[in-house]
């Protein structure tokens, strides 16, 4: 994915130090994944809402968990 409103540095630095960002960047990544999912073949599934409400709670360690375990089955079709 060819994404170059993507800046990892910048994502970083916003998530630091604004919350409502981190809740931004999980929907925006939740939506990504999702889009990742279909070009490899496997089901859609979009989290993105999921991941939202769970950084709401401050259940980033969470998102990061489900994030890694969708990515892992991504890299497993590759």
């Amino acid at each position: 994915m060819n994404d170059e409103s993507s800046d990892p540095g910048i994502d970083l630095l916003l998530c630091i130090f604004c919350f409502p960002y981190q809740l931004y960047w999980f929907y925006k990544y939740g939506k990504i994944m999702a889009e990742a999912n279909a070009r490899v073949g496997l089901p859609r599934e979009d989290n993105s809402v999921l991941y939202l409400i769970m950084g709401f709670f401050g259940l980033h360690f969470v998102n990061a968990a489900i994030m890694q375990s969708n990515l892992n089955r991504i890299w497993d079709v590759v």
